[in-house]
């Protein structure tokens, strides 16, 4: 990662608990949670959608 970057424009991942990838990604690393879908391949996997909170500063 370059240095000057001044933080991430989001992040997504696929999860099978949803509940733990939320405390994980915006409890421990303080992403917010802005969107949150099923997996259109896999109904029982969720697909959330995180924001660096520190874009919003700006």
């Amino acid at each position: 990662m370059v240095s000057d970057t001044p933080g991430l424009h989001h992040v997504t991942e696929i999860v099978g608990d949803a509940q733990t990838a939320i405390d994980f990604y915006g409890g421990v690393l303080g992403l917010r949670l802005v969107t949150r879908t099923v997996n259109f391949e896999d109904v029982l996997q969720h697909h959330l959608y995180f924001d660096d909170a520190a874009v919003l500063e700006d």
